[in-house]
């Protein structure tokens, strides 16, 4: 979902809603404040306490399963349950909402005009006939059947004049055959709309859908693992990962609780990449190990020095040549290694005039 607070459709819960989050059935038990005290949904058991956003970013990956108005009886029922669990359009931005009817329009609009026989499926055919796609979208967009509105636009289109369409409906953009075919291709597939919905919403987001006790045990598992002098590959850690999650679930579906979520490879390489470089080479490497990488030094950067050398050292083509009055060889002029030299003579010399001052 987007980040955006003003587009932002929270995360609703009813109290007629059943939720199944980690494998264990909840319902609403009261909200206070940013948070919701989930009970079970059926017998007795522990409550647990998820944050609202918490929550958001569980549904929005497709790990809760949300069954709104479960426990009303059917004919008080305002909506019947989704099809599936994770994504529905009422968990959709109005922007997010828009692409996807919009690809749906243009998905539809490509089978009609194939199944008329004026649009073959290949590449050439599409975007030969990528205009009169666009327009005929607008079925399914605006509501327009009438095959003279259609007409009206298509000649707006190639006059290049003001497309006449209604308030708030924008012409379809133009897509790439190879686009509107894999439209295609996954819609057919699914068979619902809902299949072309994208994750651009879901771009620079570095929230996590981790808990408290999730984050304190992955921590912990892959520093009990990683920074040791068995130097075990990222692979290995995470199957001690998998391993330790496993066994905290088992414990807490005995305890009657929810269970963790299971971190994947791209979260145990995420926690590794906190810790601090120093700390992983002394408990993978050892302390000396450590101390030769990170050592300070006091006479500057020896890539410098030598680098100065081969700078300032002559060939022997150019040995005795004359000399201009800044010592430097006209030839190196023309060469074009004076520049370099003179410059790395000055970082240095500039080091040698600060440590005589220190």
């Amino acid at each position: 979902m987007s980040r955006d607070a003003d587009n932002r459709i929270p995360f609703q819960v009813s109290e007629h809603c059943r939720l199944t989050i980690g494998g264990k059935a909840f319902r609403l038990a009261y909200r206070s404040g940013d948070a919701l005290l989930l009970r079970p949904a059926e017998g007795e058991g522990p409550s647990e306490t998820f944050d609202i956003s918490r929550l958001s970013r569980l549904n929005a990956l497709g790990k809760i399963h949300h069954e709104r108005e479960h426990f009303l009886p059917p004919h008080l029922r305002m909506q019947a349950a989704p099809p599936r669990s994770g994504l529905t359009m009422a968990d959709l931005t109005p922007r997010h909402a828009g692409r996807v009817n919009e690809r749906y329009a243009m998905t539809m609009a490509l089978i009609d005009l194939h199944s008329r026989g004026e649009v073959s499926l290949t590449y050439p055919s599409v975007t030969a006939a990528m205009t009169t796609i666009r327009v005929e979208a607008l079925k399914y967009l605006a509501n327009l059947p009438d095959a003279a509105r259609l007409e009206e636009v298509h000649r707006a289109l190639a006059a290049g004049g003001k497309v006449p369409l209604p308030a708030g409906v924008a012409l379809p953009k133009h897509r790439s055959a190879k686009t509107l075919l894999g439209w295609r291709k996954t819609f057919l597939a699914a068979g619902t709309k809902l299949a072309l919905a994208d994750d651009i919403d879901q771009r620079g987001d570095r929230s996590t859908s981790f808990g408290p006790e999730e984050d304190a045990l992955l921590l912990e598992t892959v520093r009990d693992n990683y920074l040791t002098r068995e130097q075990k590959s990222k692979v290995a850690v995470t199957a001690d990962v998998k391993r330790a999650f496993a066994k905290a679930n088992e414990a807490r579906r005995a305890a009657g609780l929810s269970d963790l979520t299971v971190p994947r490879r791209d979260a145990v390489r995420a926690t590794i990449a906190r810790f601090d470089a120093l700390e992983v080479v002394r408990a993978r490497k050892g302390e000396e190990a450590a101390k030769k990488m990170f050592r300070t030094t006091t006479t500057g950067l020896e890539v410098i020095r030598d680098l100065l050398h081969s700078l300032r050292a002559p060939s022997p083509e150019v040995k005795n040549r004359p000399r201009r009055a800044g010592g430097i060889h006209a030839a190196s002029l023309r060469d074009g290694t004076s520049g370099a030299a003179s410059s790395a003579a000055r970082v240095v010399s500039k080091a040698s005039l600060s440590r005589q001052m220190l």
